[in-house]
């Protein structure tokens, strides 16, 4: 059954059906977006600086946790183990600090660059030819200026801080277990490669519906602006049965994508197993160095933790690669309106 739309767009749904399912540059959109971040390098710089400080102070609590159980639980020194407490909870407090301090940093650019983003893409809509907009939906537009940059934003100011820190956590979670036990690091090392091709083939899968799911997202909204402005030749024609069909086709569509989303980027579970398997593996081998006299229990305890913080930020970046696919599908969206040649004098 042909779309009825009572603004005379009719059509430009079924165009927009025709649109990738990917992104058609996802290197030439970063650029794009790191470009936007121009004159705030300097911020970022503290950002860097504040989490590199919270990695030091998190590799230096952890291998204080060994030393308490060595020289002090073992022994049964109460005072020195009160002491090293306190000394470990001025750490942690540094340690707030430094996470605050880089959260609010990074939100603050984040404000900006979605500020200047929405900025040029509004500029860039008030001089469309008149073509465009009768080829494309206001909704489109609307969601375009709305959702897509509130997602670059949401990225921006949540998951680039957490790639930062999730980066410096892992380096230096990694050198401090190298110093520790290089045999232990060794059978840590094994969920590295494994988590790498799990990945990538969830990223490889989950990149083309994040970009549907934006673009379904879009037309929905773009049906709904236009059914709402033209209700009354909605009513008028009749067409009540038909809108409402057309629209349950259409959150159908978005709720298939959505869901397929969700889906194929779910790696908690698979991570999950292959950390609990590794460190299974590593505390059993702990353990057989701890009998033969080569390892102390609070150096091996050290070592569990440290691949506890480890692993965690390996989890968190398979996780912010999905958020990542999803800004970027949304930044070229707006990318893609912005290129768009204005209306010529004549």
């Amino acid at each position: 059954m042909p779309s009825f739309s009572p603004t005379g767009s009719s059509g430009r749904h079924n165009a927009r059906l025709k649109a990738p399912s990917k992104a058609k540059d996802v290197q030439g959109t970063l650029r794009r977006l790191l470009g936007y971040l121009g004159g705030q390098w300097g911020i970022i710089a503290i950002v860097l600086a504040a989490s590199l400080i919270s990695t030091v102070i998190t590799v230096v609590g952890t291998r204080l946790n060994g030393v308490a159980v060595d020289r002090y639980i073992l022994v049964g020194d109460l005072r020195g183990l009160a002491l090293l407490c306190l000394i470990m909870l001025a750490i942690y407090v540094v340690n707030i600090a430094a996470t605050y301090v880089q959260n609010i940093l990074m939100i603050d650019v984040a404000q900006r660059t979605s500020a200047t983003l929405r900025s040029d893409l509004f500029r860039s809509i008030l001089h469309l030819p008149q073509a465009y907009f009768d080829q494309h939906a206001s909704g489109d537009l609307m969601s375009r200026l709305t959702n897509d940059v509130d997602n670059v934003n949401s990225t921006l100011s949540q998951s680039v801080t957490q790639l930062f820190s999730g980066i410096i956590s892992i380096g230096g979670m990694l050198l401090a277990m190298l110093l520790l036990s290089p045999l232990l690091t060794l059978f840590a090392m094994i969920v590295v490669p494994m988590m790498m091709v799990v990945t990538r083939s969830i990223i490889k899968r989950s990149r083309r519906y994040f970009s549907a799911l934006q673009r379904e997202l879009g037309e929905l909204n773009g049906y709904i602006e236009e059914m709402i402005s033209g209700q009354k030749a909605v009513l008028l024609f009749q067409q009540e049965e038909a809108v409402a069909a057309e629209f349950d086709a259409m959150n159908s569509r978005l709720q298939t994508s959505y869901t397929l989303a969700q889906t194929f980027s779910a790696m908690g579970p698979f991570m999950s197993f292959i950390n609990n398997i590794t460190y299974v593996v590593v505390t059993l081998v702990g353990a057989m160095l701890i009998l033969r006299g080569s390892l102390s229990v609070g150096v091996v305890f050290t070592f569990l933790l440290y691949m506890r913080n480890f692993s965690r930020p390996l989890n968190s970046l398979a996780a912010l690669f999905n958020t990542i696919q999803s800004a970027l599908a949304g930044a070229e969206r707006v990318f893609e309106v912005i290129d768009e040649p204005p209306e010529s004098d004549e």
